[in-house]
């Protein structure tokens, strides 16, 4: 009985007991941050570069080729498979229009220029598709 007693009041060893149900939890964390991270960079990265391409053609009458140009080259880091797509429409009173043709008001129609990006991204959980988009008012 005696033995028994000293058993049930031996506390050595407890914080290793203690360690191991809390380090699976632990390391969880840590995979889910690094992982949260480099995702999270690589997607400002993205998106900044997304705004460079946009602010050039808000800023010039930079056509939709340059856009992509600028973009591109503003994504440092950018994985194999990043691609880059520009596109631009136009709209008079809210419904689609001929970008070459005026209103039928006599304006010029409104023209909107899209900035798609996406790109893969592989991390500690595997592999995944980042894509961020702008949609700038050109004229």
């Amino acid at each position: 009985m005696r033995r028994l007693g000293l058993l049930i009041s031996d506390t050595s060893g407890g914080a290793a007991v203690e360690f191991g149900l809390i380090a699976p939890f632990m390391i969880a964390v840590v995979l889910g941050v690094t992982a949260s991270v480099g995702l999270i960079h690589d997607y400002h990265v993205m998106r900044r570069a997304v705004s460079s391409g946009a602010q050039l053609l808000m800023a010039t009458d930079a056509d939709i080729a340059a856009a992509r140009d600028v973009t591109l080259d503003a994504w440092p880091g950018k994985a194999d498979g990043a691609t880059v797509a520009v596109s631009q429409w136009c709209r008079c009173g809210g419904a689609q229009h001929a970008c070459s043709t005026a209103c039928s008001d006599g304006d010029y129609p409104q023209m909107f220029t899209r900035i798609d990006a996406s790109t893969p991204y592989t991390g500690p959980l595997g592999q995944q598709t980042m894509t961020t988009s702008q949609t700038v008012r050109t004229r």
